[in-house]
Formats: C-alpha cells, sequence, structure tokens
C-alpha cells in the first residue's frame, strides 16, 4: 500500500521538458512576411509523431500513463540551428571587436542576410553586465546571438543584458542564464529568445517586460521563473513559449494571430483561447486545467493537454486534429468521431468507460494508446522524524530561488507561512528552533534557493539558526519576518507581500493551528493572505482590522466556529462579503473547508491528508497540496468521518491521495479507511 509514485512535480518537468518546448513557429512566418533569408525559415512540418511501436496499448489497473515527449508541427530546435548557421558558410566573414570592455565577435549582413542589412553579433564575451551596442561599423546591430563565451575561456554565468541602445535589433536569442533584460526600446523586435533550457539552466528571469515590443512575432521565454506575462502590447505575436514558468493566468486576448502556443508547466487553472482562431499547436500540459475549450480553434491540429485535470474535452469543432495526447486527465468519455486527419492519439491515465469506438477505430495501429479504468494509488510521505518527512516533501519542488522556513517546536508563527511561500511557489522548510536541522539545510541547499524568510522571532527560530542559514551555499539573503505575537508575525508577512496578493483573505484563530492549516493549501494556491483573530477576545485587534481595509480585499473567508472568531468579526468588517467555514469539530471543519475549495475551483486530484494532532506534518504538506491546487483534510482516528465522506463525495477526480506522516500521524486504520472510501 502507498507505494506509488507521483507523477511529475512542475521543477522536474521543467527540466526534462528542455527540448520539448520550442514552439516558435512562427518565425517562419515572419521571415517569409519580411522577405528574409530562407535559412531564417523553419522546415515543413514533420509527418505525426511515431512514438509507440506497437498496437494500441492499455494500462493495468494502478498504472500512470507515459506521455510521449511533445511533438510539434514544426522543428524548432533544428531550425533555430538552421538560421543560426556559420557566417562562413553564407559568404561572410566574422570579426571581434572590443566595445566598453566586452568582446563581440559579428558579422556585416546585406539585404539577403537573415534579417536584412546591419550588424549581426553572433556571440559574445561574459560579463556580469553587457550594454549592446546601437551599431558596428557604423552598421545597426540587427542581429544578436549570444552565449556569452567568446574570448573568455567559456566563463558562463548568470547577468544583465541592455539592449536598449540596440534601437534597430530585430533578432535577439540569448542562450545563457539571465537575471535581468531590458527590450524596451526595441519596438523593431521581431524575435525574443531568453530560453533557460537551451543550457540546462534556468534563467532568472521574474520579470519580463515586452509591452513596447509591437513588432514581435516570436517570443521563447520558456524556462523562467516569471509570474506574470503581459501580452497586451504584441498584437502581432504568432508564437508563444513560455512553458516552465510560475504563470497562474495568462491572458491571450490581444493576440488574435497566435499560430502556436506551448504554456506547458506553469500553474495555470484556466485558459483562455476562443480569441485565437488561427491558433494550430497548443501546448498546455502539467498545468491546474479542470476545463478546455478549443471549439474557436478550427485550425488546430496538434493538441497536448496531458496531466491537467480535465474532466472532459471536446475536439468536435477540430476538423484538421492530426495528434491529440491528453493522457493522465479525468476524462469519462472521448468522441473523436469528427476527427477524420487523427492519426496519433495518446488518452491513457483516464476513465473513460466505453471505449468501443476508439478500439474500433484504432486499435490496431500504432501512435495509439487507449485508456483503462483506474485506480487512485495513495502515497505515504513519511520519514523517521517530522523533518525527515518534510524533506521528502520539500524535494517535489525541484529548485526555487525563496524558501520559508518555520520552527517545528511551536505552530504560532509558523500559521501563516503557506500565504508566503504560495507567493514564492515554494516549499515550507521546518527546522529545530536552536539548531538548524541537516534536513533544513541539505533542503536548502538542493533547492538552490538564494533568498530565505524566516517566519517568527528569535523565541521561533533563533539568531544562531539564522546565521548558519546565511552560511549556506547560494544563499545571499536571509530576512526575518516577526512580530512581537503570532498575530503581528501574520501582519509582517502580509506586508512582505503586499502588491501580490489576491482580492480574497482569510481569518482563523490563533488559538489552535488546525483551521488555518486546512486553509493553508487554499491560501498558497490563491494567493490569500492569513489574518490571525486574537485568541483572548476572539476578535480583530485594531492594526489587523487596519491592514485588511487599506487592503482592498473584496471578501473574506472566516475559517473555524464562533467560539474561535466570533461573529463580531463580521461586524467589524461590514462592507466587505465574509464566507464562514465550520464545523461542529477541527475535522468537520477541514472538512467544510476542503468542499468549499472544490467549490471554488481547487482540485481533489491530488489531496492530502495529515493529522489534527500536530501541526508540522500538516504545514509542510499544506505546501504541496498548494503547489497542485489541491486540498488537505485532517484526519484522526477518532474522527475519521470527515476525511472518508470527502474523499467517497469526491473520489472520481481523485488521482492520487498523499498522506503525510508515519503511521503514527495518520494510523494505519485511517488509511484503510481511506482506501475503502476510494472503492
Amino acid at each position: 500500500m502507498g507505494g506509488q509514485s507521483r507523477l511529475s512535480s512542475f521543477d522536474q518537468y521543467r527540466m526534462r521538458s528542455r527540448l520539448a518546448v520550442g514552439a516558435i513557429a512562427a518565425v517562419a512566418t515572419c521571415a517569409l512576411a519580411l522577405g528574409l533569408h530562407p535559412a531564417f525559415a523553419f522546415a515543413d512540418a514533420p509527418e505525426a509523431p511515431d512514438a509507440i511501436a506497437e498496437d494500441a496499448i492499455t494500462l493495468e489497473e494502478g498504472e500512470t500513463a507515459e506521455v510521449p515527449e511533445a511533438e510539434l508541427p514544426y522543428d524548432a530546435i533544428a531550425a533555430e540551428a538552421d538560421q543560426a548557421a556559420d557566417a562562413q558558410d553564407m559568404g561572410y566573414d566574422t570579426k571581434t571587436t572590443t566595445i566598453d570592455g566586452i568582446v563581440y565577435k559579428y558579422y556585416i549582413g546585406d539585404e539577403h542576410s537573415q534579417v536584412g542589412a546591419g550588424a549581426y553579433v553572433v556571440n559574445t564575451s561574459s560579463a556580469a553586465a553587457v550594454v549592446l551596442p546601437q551599431k558596428i561599423e557604423g552598421q545597426d546591430v540587427v542581429y544578436v546571438r549570444t552565449d556569452g563565451t567568446e574570448g573568455a575561456k567559456n566563463e558562463v554565468g548568470p547577468f544583465v543584458l541592455d539592449a536598449s541602445k540596440a534601437v534597430a535589433l530585430k533578432y535577439l536569442q540569448v542562450n545563457n542564464p539571465l537575471t535581468s533584460i531590458d527590450v524596451s526600446a526595441n519596438s523593431s523586435l521581431v524575435y525574443l529568445g531568453v530560453n533557460g533550457y537551451y543550457d540546462g539552466d534556468a534563467n532568472g528571469l521574474s520579470v519580463l517586460d515586452v509591452t513596447k515590443c509591437a513588432a514581435l512575432l516570436s517570443l521563447d521565454c520558456a524556462g523562467n521563473q516569471l509570474d506574470s506575462l503581459d501580452l497586451s502590447g504584441n498584437p502581432e505575436l504568432q508564437s508563444l513559449n513560455c512553458a516552465g514558468n510560475r504563470l497562474s493566468s495568462l491572458d491571450l486576448s490581444k493576440n488574435s494571430k497566435l499560430v502556436s502556443l506551448s504554456c506547458g508547466g506553469n500553474r495555470l487553472a484556466s485558459l483562455d483561447v476562443s480569441k485565437n482562431a488561427k491558433l494550430q499547436t497548443l501546448q498546455c500540459q502539467n498545468n491546474r486545467l479542470s476545463a478546455l475549450d478549443v471549439s474557436s480553434n478550427e485550425m488546430l491540429g496538434h493538441l497536448y493537454c496531458p496531466n491537467n485535470y480535465l474532466t472532459k474535452l471536446d475536439v468536435s469543432k477540430n476538423p484538421e486534429l492530426v495528434y491529440l495526447v491528453c493522457s493522465n486527465n479525468d476524462l469519462r468519455e472521448l468522441n473523436v468521431s469528427k476527427n477524420t486527419k487523427l492519426t496519433s492519439l495518446y488518452c491513457a491515465g483516464n476513465r473513460i468507460a466505453d471505449t468501443k469506438a476508439l478500439t474500433e477505430r484504432f486499435g490496431t495501429q500504432k501512435n495509439v494508446v487507449l485508456p483503462q479504468k483506474m485506480t487512485t494509488p495513495i502515497f505515504r510521505y513519511a520519514g523517521a522524524t517530522a523533518l525527515d518527512t518534510m524533506a521528502l516533501v520539500s524535494d517535489e519542488f525541484g529548485r526555487c530561488d525563496t524558501v520559508v522556513v518555520a520552527t517545528m517546536d511551536g505552530y504560532w508563527d509558523a500559521l501563516t507561512a503557506s500565504s508566503l511561500a504560495g507567493l514564492h511557489h515554494c516549499p515550507i522548510i521546518l527546522t529545530e528552533s536552536s539548531n538548524l536541522s541537516w534536513q533544513a539545510s541539505q533542503a536548502i541547499l538542493k533547492l538552490g534557493a538564494s533568498k530565505v524568510f524566516i517566519a517568527g522571532g528569535p523565541a521561533a527560530v533563533s539568531d544562531g539558526v539564522k546565521k548558519d542559514i546565511e552560511k549556506l551555499e547560494g544563499v545571499e539573503s536571509v530576512d526575518r519576518l516577526a512580530g512581537d505575537i503570532a498575530i503581528n508575525t501574520a501582519l509582517k508577512i502580509y506586508e512582505e507581500g503586499k502588491g501580490s496578493w489576491g482580492k480574497t483573505a482569510v481569518v482563523a484563530t490563533s488559538a489552535t493551528f488546525q483551521d488555518a492549516l486546512s486553509v493553508s493549501p487554499y491560501a498558497y494556491a490563491n494567493n490569500a493572505p492569513i489574518f490571525l483573530a486574537n485568541a483572548s477576545t476572539t476578535t480583530l485587534d485594531p492594526q489587523v482590522l487596519s491592514a485588511i481595509k487599506e487592503g482592498g480585499f473584496e471578501r473574506i473567508i472566516i475559517v473555524g466556529g464562533k467560539a474561535a472568531v466570533s461573529d463580531e468579526v463580521e461586524k467589524q468588517l461590514k462592507g466587505i462579503e465574509c464566507k464562514r467555514l465550520d464545523g461542529p469539530t477541527a475535522y468537520e471543519t477541514s472538512g467544510a473547508i476542503a468542499s468549499w475549495c472544490v467549490s471554488e475551483g481547487m482540485s481533489a486530484a491530488y489531496a492530502g491528508i495529515a493529522t489534527g494532532s500536530a501541526y508540522y506534518d500538516a504545514l509542510a504538506g499544506s505546501s504541496l497540496c498548494g503547489l497542485n491546487n489541491s486540498v488537505l483534510v485532517l484526519a484522526d482516528d477518532a474522527y475519521r468521518t470527515n476525511v472518508s465522506g470527502f474523499i467517497a463525495s469526491n473520489k472520481a477526480s481523485a488521482r492520487q491521495l498523499n498522506v503525510f506522516g508515519g503511521t503514527a500521524a495518520v494510523s494505519e486504520a485511517t488509511y484503510q479507511a481511506i482506501e475503502a472510501a476510494l472503492k
């Protein structure tokens, strides 16, 4: 029991998808439209992928479907290599020049070159900061491709790139890690490539402003750390690859010319492509999508949407569809009778009961994996100690620039840490109060964190622990967020995240931890700060009330009964919509919170179960639940019905249940009750 492994997490997906996310098809169109050199164009679309060499394949019960690598109708990597062919092969002589300490390898192109006449930079030396020149040899710089190795003994490292002087620039490709890039003055730019996968290291871009790049036809910004991407100023955009970032939303309403979209490995709970009628390729795998409407995309030929939460998929309005991968969703049916051109279908890992039509049509063809009814696995994250369990959970996050550290010796300051972790899409790292646990130090190192937030004062996490964290390799800053009491620590966390919170906030009691923990995945996934009511008065202290009112929140979720958070709080918050989630006990409250979260768009697909008798397993697990946009339910041997009832009501959408803690935390009897509820 509990031996199934999880599906690949977000960051594991990011690193292995390096060559599968190059959706930059529109560059070919750019080239032809501009009359550019043929080497700039893409090859013809390949035949449908040949990933399966046998006849139709089905799964054994409980087996996770293997998903083929994303195959696009354009070979972006090969096309890039073609257009960046050696200058000598094209009849040009390369030279080197040094400007402001930077070595540039370049040649002077004419009207027959890739993007027309001008200076073509094919590499630069490495430096902490590079400011591209406007001209070389009196010619406008129109093309730049760099991996920061020219004349620098391959000393590649993160750097800052300023392209604002190169106002005639049309093509910019950077192949080594960036921390910042300025293209605010590059209105002629048609192609921008800042993909962090090319050299195996993700970029450090957390902000990318392309709003002034009105001519942009193709943008490849995969493998960065972008929380948002404003494309409203790019009406000509035809190809977008933003896979492997941290996007929770993506507005494509101003990009009606979009032909190719790759947005897999983000945190998208919804995706609107109704304004993108020209879309031919859509990759949106490894997100949080529960619905996907492609009825407006009649030209769609390739659809790749595995590893989401889709319960239905209507492709009846997509007559050009030749390639469909929808594996590992929650589909109950799939009708492809209108898709007469479809030659490749991968739909395993769903719950499609009637496969007769699919079998009759595809049962003897290759390129087909058919579904079979699956059981729901249960995975237990359990180490020898709570710190070991925390380490197992943190391993699911891959790499994170930022982490949040909290104590395992007292819950008060740690209660609101999940909302801060959600802003940075990172785990909560637990440590002992007076000593930096080896599990915590190893987790910080493995995650590659450069910034650390400590939730709580020295009584919670000592100054000695803070100093030990500061000594860890790669850690650049350690900030303590602490008030004199837990209520004010929550305020410090809120103030740290100002400008990033959503329109909903949470109010919980500071007297106990169960209610705040149960709502933590929601706070994590929805950028909702958690405020604490005074344990003695069960109301909001003046400074808390002031912060909520000044925060402009449209809705407040109150968790817990009136004995924990009195009805006086609703009166204090008059004028703001309030919703109370409660039950007779903390466990019924936990079940009510989980059910409400599902109604709000969260999922039971990767629901978590943790004990309510101690907080550390649930605190560590809440961040993973939030990462998966899934709920957390608290359990106890005396209160199993809330867990079994919730699971029984949501088992149709459950794909894997995650138990946090060993049998001393979540007993074998409770585990068996969970199994029974799934049947």
